[in-house]
């Protein structure tokens, strides 16, 4: 990635209501793609008198606007929105499930169905619709079993499909990072998922799923 300074980004402003944040995948990511950005910008901060661990994120304007929302680089909902929107400015950020491929960073949106086969609520559809549904509750299982054998204590895996006029892409969440409050609210519309493409099942692009939101409007 080509090295910018954060206070080159910016993020498009707008409401941001997450659904799920992988906190500890985007520590990681966060660090190995822009650690270098956030070195040269404490750098620039200590030079122009600037308190390192300032808040160097802003939404909702320019940098000098107060009315802004500001978050500190040790936040992951900061880290996630900065290395999403690095990835957007240098090109690095697919956003359509055409023709994925391993490590490629994507962003993906469509009506969700999210789903557990003992303890999906008995109002939210199945994604049976899908032809690679039955491979992709295989593989649900599968990464739960690991949880599970590995001691995690809340080793509940959950299949995200995202259905996008038949277009779809599907994630593989862990329990404890669902935002269940924000979920409950928002089962049946479109959300917006943004991560790293792990594979592909019957064609269907499976993510490695790092922010979830809720698609407005």
């Amino acid at each position: 990635m080509k090295d910018k300074s954060l206070a080159n980004l910016r993020i498009t402003a707008g409401p941001v209501e997450t659904l799920y944040l992988n906190e500890r995948r985007v520590e990681d990511r966060f660090i190995s793609h822009l650690n270098a950005i956030e070195s040269r910008t404490r750098t620039e901060l200590r030079e122009g008198g600037g308190e390192v661990g300032m808040a160097v994120v802003k939404l909702g304007g320019k940098r000098s606007t107060e009315q802004s929302t500001t978050y500190t680089l040790d936040k992951p909902i900061a880290q996630a929105l900065l290395l999403h929107e690095a990835l957007a400015q240098n090109g690095s950020l697919r956003r359509s499930p055409n023709d994925p491929h391993p490590g490629d960073y994507v962003q993906f949106a469509g009506r969700a169905f999210l789903s557990h086969p003992t303890r999906s609520p008995g109002d939210v559809p199945l994604p049976t619709h899908t032809a690679a549904y039955p491979a992709l509750e295989a593989e649900r299982a599968r990464q739960e079993s690991w949880q599970q054998a590995l001691g995690s204590p809340d080793p509940t895996m959950w299949l995200l499909v995202l259905d996008d006029d038949s277009k779809f892409s599907a994630a593989v969440l862990a329990s404890r990072w669902l935002n269940a409050d924000a979920i409950t609210s928002y089962v049946h519309t479109r959300w917006q998922a943004f991560g790293v493409v792990e594979g592909v099942i019957d064609s269907v692009p499976l993510l490695s799923a790092l922010h979830i939101t809720w698609v407005h409007g």
